[in-house]
């Protein structure tokens, strides 16, 4: 997956698929950050949706994800893969900018 600024690749065989766990999936996805923003916006989603089981995936080759590269480890401890597509909503009222 690319966009014009981050690339994300990742060489690896499917494995099995595992239950996903609430508070990774569900709990810490009931808020979210936009870019340099302090304030959380709320999320809402049907969490059965979110809770599906993920696929896990066998690195065999690179791993490269440059999205969120300031907010996260710079190696995974875990490589998987949601194979159902999800949607979220998050709710905007401002961007927090003044007028």
């Amino acid at each position: 997956m690319r966009t014009s600024r981050d690339l994300m690749l990742v060489g690896a065989t499917a494995g099995v698929a595992r239950d996903i766990d609430w508070t990774f999936a569900v709990e810490a996805n009931l808020v979210c950050y936009l870019q340099d923003v302090d304030r959380p916006y709320a999320m809402t989603f049907d969490e059965d949706e979110i809770m599906r089981p993920v696929r896990m995936l066998r690195p065999r080759g690179r791993v490269v994800n440059t999205f969120w590269h300031k907010h996260r480890s710079p190696r995974p401890s875990h490589v998987f893969c949601h194979e159902h597509p999800m949607h979220f909503d998050v709710h905007v009222d401002s961007f927090g900018c003044e007028a």
